[in-house]
């Protein structure tokens, strides 16, 4: 069997898709699935 990389991602559901911080985790997370890590959104309410 293949092994997986497997991350967790830890953030705040409220920053605005515009900010800075938004953009930068959007790119860290496309380069982490670009380069074989798997994701899985978890979402706490």
């Amino acid at each position: 069997m293949k092994e997986q990389k497997i991350i967790a991602v830890i953030g705040d559901a409220n920053l605005q898709e515009n900010s800075e911080k938004y953009i930068l985790a959007e790119k860290l997370g496309r380069s982490l699935i670009d380069h074989g890590f798997r994701g899985t959104a978890l979402s706490r309410n």
